[in-house]
């Protein structure tokens, strides 16, 4: 549940309050000045967290939000258009290697999920990263626990 925050001016780490439930492989992103968390799992890859957070770092306090659709650790996120996506993720009951290929976005204007079209491959332990008007998702595993795969995705929205 431990938070942190790093200040660049003074190349320190200050702590924030900490989360109300333990939280780890999950997706964040800083939308319109309160960062959201959604996604993640805790101690096992299968203890998943359903709960979606919103920190406001003004007030300091944590706010629970409309928890996620598919709940799933080993996410990649990225805060775009005023949103949070979520892509893939491990802890998978129903499929075989144990990964998802879900693609779900968070808005906090409405408090509510909106689900995409799925990952090419479903994948987890990968990365997204926003460029102009595209977010990258490269690289992850295809099972859960490991299985190196080389993919990558890219998504944008019209």
């Amino acid at each position: 549940a431990d938070v942190s925050s790093y200040d660049t001016a003074t190349d320190t780490w200050d702590p924030l309050p900490p989360m109300p439930e333990t939280r780890e492989h999950c997706a964040a992103g800083a939308i319109n000045g309160k960062l959201y968390v959604g996604g993640g799992r805790t101690h096992t890859l299968t203890e998943l967290r359903p709960k979606t957070w919103e920190f406001d770092p003004v007030a300091e306090t944590y706010q629970e939000m409309e928890p996620i659709p598919t709940p799933r650790g080993g996410v990649a996120g990225a805060a775009f258009g005023n949103r949070l996506f979520v892509f893939g993720g491990e802890g998978n009951m129903d499929s075989p290697q144990g990964v998802f290929d879900n693609v779900e976005a968070f808005d906090p204007a409405t408090n509510s999920w909106e689900t995409f079209a799925p990952l090419d491959v479903p994948r987890h332990g990968m990365q997204a990263a926003v460029l102009g008007d595209r977010i990258y998702v490269p690289g992850g595993a295809n099972r859960q626990g490991g299985g190196a795969f080389n993919a990558s995705s890219v998504f944008y929205f019209e």
